[in-house]
């Protein structure tokens, strides 16, 4: 008889339990780490090299480097966090629906899922949930979701999502419909499809299209409720990108727009109702704290927002818990301090040659961190550079969304460089524009004008233009 043995990690991974690894095994995030309560495991090499002194005498270790036992009952840690789920319209909308019924929205992110619960005749929010999406535990990006569902025969990630979002929802007559949006990756994981065919050149969708489902197709039910997916524009650039145009109305400005999506893909849209030019940059998730060795989710903990105060680098945290980690907003904040401090230089680098800077004793930021940060603001500094170039014009507005929350400041994107200082009066934050997007088109109904936005945005594939290189390299630096 066969013997199968199993990792720590990939035992967790067959549980229902909410649980995060960014590298999904590969031992180098440091992130999947675990208390067993039933047995002391012994430290390896992988625990000394990624985990803290701190966690490691607390009994942490990496499920991904230790083999699970019969038995075995775990710790994990608190994986419950801040997740931006705001409105925002920069319109009034029109109430076309007159039967008193309830509609849920929900934008599946890479990352992060926001769902919200609204009467269709008010336009009243009832209710809003967010959480982080379960397939974390098989990696923190679209790639490594793609790498496993291609190794995959159960279609265990579109299971997961689908079993996470209907346990939230009370099924009931109630409920008129279900409007979704996300990127083309997830979505067509939620639509039960293979997306391998997402991840190699020439890169198809499955479904690209605005689709509708019953609820049955999802999980067992009698009662009749429609389930729409919302249309994407390219595999990179999706269906969460067209609400973005939509609730911005960038469709219909006379002035031209940028929106910059700075979440885990890092999509971007410029033009106006003329002429709408979209692209995904290869930024990776660094901007939402994911690959960064103390970076994590706006966790209770996490540092957010950094300032100088006498010449010294001061720090909040969410909640005003003792610090345990840096998330996006936090990240940037630090990096650009630092460099206000002269701490670190423009190419990122300490200038007293150490390798680390401490926020306390178990927090810190690494050249390695600010390197993959600087790869991934490089990237979007380069994809704005094509967008502006092919626009060919000057923009009225930026728009910046993602999950920052209020702690994003204009004047570190300026220092990082990410924008200019002449650009940093045209930005508005907008938070999650995907989320607004879904609250519009429910209650208008405009589904033509949505399926026109995704007809008309041209999509400029970055690795297609001669200049990406020569931007991107020019934008490894702060200055």
């Amino acid at each position: 008889m066969k013997i199968i043995m199993k990792t720590i990690l990939e035992y967790l991974q067959e549980q229902d339990c909410n649980f995060i690894a960014p590298c999904n095994g590969q031992k180098k995030c440091g992130k999947c780490k675990v208390k067993a309560t039933n047995r002391i495991i012994e430290v390896n090499h992988d625990d000394l090299k990624l985990l803290t002194k701190k966690e490691l005498d607390q009994g942490y270790r990496l499920a991904c480097s230790h083999l699970y036992h019969q038995g075995d009952r775990f710790i994990l840690p608190q994986a419950d966090g801040v997740i931006e789920d705001s409105i925002y319209l920069n319109d009034t909308v029109v109430i076309t629906e007159p039967v008193e019924k309830v509609g849920i929205i929900i934008d599946i992110g890479t990352t992060t899922v926001a769902m919200k619960w609204l009467n269709l005749k008010s336009g009243m929010i009832i209710e809003s949930q967010s959480f982080f999406n379960p397939q974390g535990k098989f990696g923190s990006d679209v790639i490594a979701r793609i790498d496993f569902d291609n190794r995959d025969n159960d279609h265990k990630l579109g299971e997961l999502i689908i079993k996470e979002i209907f346990s939230r929802i009370n099924v009931s007559t109630k409920i008129k419909e279900i409007l979704v949006c996300g990127n083309a990756t997830m979505i067509n994981l939620f639509l039960k499809e293979k997306v391998k065919t997402i991840g190699v050149s020439p890169f198809d969708v499955p479904i690209l299209t605005m689709t509708e489902y019953p609820l049955n197709y999802f999980i067992k039910s009698s009662v009749k409720i429609e389930v729409m997916t919302m249309n994407h524009i390219s595999a990179y650039v999706g269906s969460d990108i067209v609400m973005g145009i939509y609730a911005t109305n960038m469709d219909k400005n006379k002035e031209n727009v940028l929106l910059m999506d700075l979440g885990t893909n890092g999509e971007m849209v410029i033009g106006n109702k003329h002429r709408l030019l979209a692209t995904s940059c290869p930024a990776g998730p660094a901007f939402e704290g994911v690959n960064i060795e103390c970076g994590g989710p706006s966790i209770a903990g996490a540092v957010c927002a950094t300032k100088v105060e006498n010449n010294k680098l001061v720090y909040k945290t969410i909640d005003n818990q003792d610090a345990n980690s840096i998330c996006g907003s936090g990240l940037i904040s630090l990096i650009a301090n630092l460099l206000r401090l002269g701490i670190i230089d423009d190419t990122g680098n300490f200038l007293n040659k150490q390798k680390k800077y401490y926020l306390n004793d178990e927090v810190y930021l690494s050249i390695k961190d600010i390197k993959a940060f600087m790869l991934a603001k490089a990237a979007i500094q380069a994809g704005k550079e094509v967008l502006l170039k092919e626009l060919n014009d000057e923009v009225t507005t930026i728009y910046i969304a993602g999950g920052f929350g209020n702690y994003l400041e204009k004047a570190d994107l300026v220092t990082l460089n990410i924008i200019s200082s002449e650009e940093a009066n045209k930005v508005q934050y907008i938070k999650n524009s995907a989320i607004s997007g879904l609250y519009k088109l429910i209650l208008t109904r405009d589904f033509q004008r949505v399926q026109h936005i995704s007809n008309q945005t041209k999509v400029i594939y970055l690795e297609k233009d001669p200049d990406f290189n020569d931007y991107w390299i020019d934008a490894m630096v702060f200055s």
